[in-house]
């Protein structure tokens, strides 16, 4: 099953990075799942979020896009049996829905 966020949780100071409270009807899915896991993409917010061309901003977003470009972070939010995850990060090819790991 797929779940999006609800709309307040995008309005959210921080990180961005989804919560099992975020999502949309989450109290019944929560109580119903063995495991969630949640996915973040952080390329999506920073293309939002670009600043004016020639300040000093403009760097330091250029660099964090590159950062990012083609992956994304994965947690595991919710296990019923064993401990959360932290997050880790894995490539992405959007186009065919891939995720694979980083290698060293």
């Amino acid at each position: 099953l797929l779940a999006q966020p609800t709309r307040e949780s995008r309005k959210r100071e921080g990180s961005g990075r989804p919560r099992v409270e975020d999502i949309y009807g989450g109290g019944v899915l929560e109580e119903m799942a063995d495991i969630i896991i949640g996915l973040h993409n952080p390329s999506e917010g920073l293309i939002q979020r670009e600043p004016e061309p020639d300040t000093k901003d403009y760097a330091e977003w250029q660099r964090e896009l590159l950062r990012w470009a083609g992956k994304v972070e994965m947690a595991a939010l919710k296990r019923r049996r064993g401990k959360q995850s932290g997050w880790r990060m894995f490539n992405y090819d959007g186009p065919t829905t891939t995720f694979s790991e980083l290698q060293p």
